[in-house]
């Protein structure tokens, strides 16, 4: 800028010096504001041809690299399709089968190759209807002929309500107890309650005193679940006769110490109650435990009774 002052000045100079001659002959006129601007316009592009000139390029070894911006992968998969594991949600106490009564109770003498209908009468003791869809199903122990391993529910089961299975069996052609063990299963596979066919095949002197039946309730309530709390659950024992039963008991879940072994006199035929202390830690939100048992009647049986779904309600 300062360049360009020194220049105007100058040709400011050279313009009053010749202005300033002798007047005898006359001078053609000039445009001296087009000769200014000229000389302006040729100083301002000799200026910018100078700086053009000055300007070093950059040599290609000592180049700035480019910049690559780091790209940060996203931490969620929005927009991406998620797998789904689909699963079995059963509202609490949906699923509760309890026996009411039944036909062939176990304990049962029956002549060898004799053909009996086993019947039992379980009850909806949950929240669920049962559907049509719903079948009892053979889970392990003798067949004892059975046709099928499945016998599908005849009509709709409302809760609180009860309804009838009958499957048509044989007894072998050997004497001997002989037990089977069946569920009820829901259309979706889920099993629920055990029901047993237990016989002993042979004449009524060959088996004088017998434990017929080992039960316990379909559901208890008010448990104490804290992890230190002892909760005796009630087994019943019923025999044909008298005489003193021998048991094992064992706890599926871990929830005792360990096996009990004990005995029951019965003075006559009936039913007795012992108990099997359980202690359940502090559960889940739905408050119920599993209780399942095993329980062994080694006099006069010799037989496994396993007594499986029992629900626990902690209070």
């Amino acid at each position: 800028m300062k360049k360009i002052t020194c220049i105007f000045i100058f040709a400011m100079f050279l313009l009053t010096a010749c202005s300033g001659g002798a007047k005898e002959e006359p001078t053609p006129t000039v445009d001296n504001a087009s000769i200014i601007a000229t000389s302006i316009a040729q100083t301002m592009q000799v200026m910018a041809e100078t700086q053009t000139a000055q300007v070093t390029p950059t040599l290609a070894g000592t180049a700035t690299s480019a910049v690559v911006p780091t790209i940060t992968p996203a931490t969620t998969s929005a927009g991406l399709p998620t797998a789904t594991v689909q699963t079995v949600s059963l509202p609490t106490n949906c699923l509760i089968a309890g026996l009411a009564s039944e036909t062939i109770p176990d304990g049962t003498i029956v002549a060898k190759g004799a053909t009996f209908t086993k019947t039992w009468s379980i009850t909806n003791g949950g929240t669920c209807t049962w559907n049509t869809g719903y079948k009892m199903v053979f889970q392990s122990g003798d067949l004892l002929g059975a046709t099928s391993e499945s016998v599908a529910l005849t009509q709709n089961v409302a809760p609180g309500t009860m309804t009838n299975v009958s499957i048509k069996m044989t007894a072998p052609s050997t004497d001997g107890w002989y037990t089977g063990n069946w569920q009820l299963q829901t259309d979706g596979g889920v099993n629920v309650g055990n029901f047993t066919v237990s016989i002993y095949v042979g004449v009524a002197t060959a088996a004088p005193f017998s434990v017929t039946s080992v039960t316990y309730p379909s559901s208890i309530s008010n448990l104490t679940c804290d992890g230190s709390t002892s909760n005796p659950i009630p087994i019943y024992i019923t025999t044909d006769a008298a005489g003193t039963v021998t048991y094992n008991l064992y706890d599926i879940n871990g929830y005792s110490a360990g096996k009990l072994n004990g005995e029951k006199p019965f003075t006559s035929a009936g039913s007795q109650t012992i108990y099997y202390n359980m202690v359940f830690p502090v559960p889940g939100a739905d408050k119920l435990v599993d209780v399942d048992i095993q329980v062994y009647i080694d006099t006069p049986n010799h037989q496994d009774f396993y007594l499986k779904e029992l629900d626990g309600k902690c209070k």
